[in-house]
């Protein structure tokens, strides 16, 4: 794990060579520790799944991105993933939250996934039962994002999404999802009016706020998964209009 974490990228045969002992035992330790969300595997590489950090690589640079309410944002990744069905097709979100889904997904859940973030891209890399559908668009490196152009992705309407999970700039029972910018605006009501079920991910702090755009009202929801910090009258107000609320 030194070695992984010093370099962010190894090899596999790289990283068996320093490595004291048989093959068989090292492929089982590399399981173990991918299994546990330490490391993630594919294509002959191994990399760190980033405790404290999340790490992107492009072009040979590594950008690392300090998340705020990191250890909420895990448990609701963790509860979020169990709400994927198998063979389910989903679309998920760019964001801090969002990401942590991959980190803990069943390695044995076959299921797809369309997204408009480069991070999660990453994320899925080394699933090897997810097919990762990238929408086409710009690349905003700073968001993880590629913003959304109405000629690359045309087609989205005659795509069959079961489900949106969607990270959110601001949730109220009231305005319900609302966002920073108008970057993902359109394409997200697209998705929205289509999709069977919207899961939304927030952190407590997101919650009771409005930003600048108004995205998709509080009925099109049908479950949050937040942390604890959420208090009891919160979630009441959620569920009495609906919406299903899930503390973790």
């Amino acid at each position: 794990m030194a070695r992984i974490e010093a370099r962010g990228k190894i090899g596999i045969a790289e990283l068996q060579m320093q490595a004291d002992g048989s093959r068989a035992t090292f492929q089982r330790d590399l399981a173990e520790l991918e299994k546990a969300g330490r490391i993630l595997r594919s294509y002959g590489m191994v990399r760190c799944a980033a405790e404290d950090v999340d790490h992107l690589w492009a072009g040979g640079m590594r950008q690392a991105q300090q998340i705020a309410n990191l250890e909420a944002k895990r448990r609701i990744g963790q509860r979020t993933q169990e709400l994927i069905g198998p063979q389910e097709t989903v679309f998920v979100t760019h964001g801090t939250t969002t990401r942590q889904i991959f980190n803990r997904v069943d390695p044995n859940k076959t299921f797809s996934v369309f997204t408009d973030g480069i991070d999660i891209m990453c994320k899925c890399a080394g699933l090897r039962n997810v097919r990762t559908y990238l929408l086409g668009g710009c690349c905003n490196y700073d968001a993880m994002q590629l913003e959304y152009i109405p000629l690359v992705t045309s087609h989205m309407e005659n795509i069959n999404i079961q489900k949106l999970i969607m990270g959110v700039a601001a949730v109220s029972h009231i305005n319900g999802v609302t966002f920073y910018d108008f970057a993902s605006y359109q394409l997200l009501k697209l998705i929205a009016d289509k999709c069977d079920e919207i899961v939304v991910v927030a952190d407590s702090s997101k919650f009771g706020r409005n930003a600048m755009v108004d995205c998709i009202p509080i009925h099109k929801i049908r479950t949050i998964v937040t942390d604890t910090g959420l208090s009891d009258a919160t979630c009441r107000e959620f569920e009495r209009i609906g919406v299903n609320c899930i503390r973790v």
